[in-house]
């Protein structure tokens, strides 16, 4: 009687453990499935859209923001649909990142700095000028990297704190409020960069070929 309730009990955790890890695949393949749709839309198609339309300028701007809009749509791991917070899981940094989580986030770091690299040479080449191709990088490197995520992810969390009472914690009102705000400070980033250059990365250019005079070195 007692090896029988034994073999029930034995049973019941192994048929636990094997629905377990058949949920955790399915979840694991619901936040791939994420990362390969932020591939799709944000590094792909948008990208392709704006050179299509010779839109260099707002290229320049968005593509070092790659990793904060990826930080923006992270917030509470995705919306809550189907298994909620996984589906932009493997987006954003965390502390308890998997190796997935490492190389997608990664991902997106190189990509960025992948496109930062392609609109310098770009208009390098455009100019005929290494100073108008570095000047842009100068704006590019300080609005992106200066202003990190971080910045982003502490925003939506007050954010999110302050409208918890109204919209709470994990339901999708809360998680589009806060996305959208999150969003909406990458678009202000954006925004400021493309402006910056196109205001002043021909002033830019100019101080950088006079400060390497000074030092004999010259730049077109």
């Amino acid at each position: 009687m007692l090896d029988s309730k034994e073999n029930v009990s034995r049973q019941n955790k192994e048929n636990s453990k094997s629905s377990e890890n058949k949920s955790e695949k399915h979840i694991d393949k619901f936040s791939i499935f994420g990362f390969i749709l932020y591939v799709i839309i944000f590094i792909l198609l948008i990208p392709y859209l704006l050179l299509q339309y010779k839109r260099h300028d707002i290229l320049a701007a968005y593509f070092p923001n790659l990793d904060n809009l990826a930080t923006a749509l992270g917030y509470m791991g995705g919306p809550p649909v189907q298994y909620p917070g996984e589906l932009w899981k493997y987006l954003r940094e965390s502390c308890e990142e998997d190796w997935l989580q490492f190389i997608s986030v990664s991902f997106i770091h190189y990509i960025s700095l992948l496109g930062l690299t392609f609109i310098v040479a770009h208009y390098t080449n455009k100019y005929k000028s290494v100073s108008n191709g570095w000047a842009i990088a100068f704006f590019m490197l300080f609005v992106t990297y200066i202003i990190p995520g971080h910045l982003i992810q502490h925003s939506q969390e007050l954010f999110g704190d302050k409208i918890s009472s109204i919209l709470p914690y994990k339901t999708f009102g809360h998680y589009l409020s806060v996305a959208s705000f999150g969003l909406f400070i990458v678009y202000m980033l954006i925004f400021m960069e493309e402006k910056l250059i196109h205001e002043y990365s021909d002033d830019l250019a100019k101080l950088i070929r006079y400060i390497a005079n000074i030092f004999y070195i010259k730049l077109n």
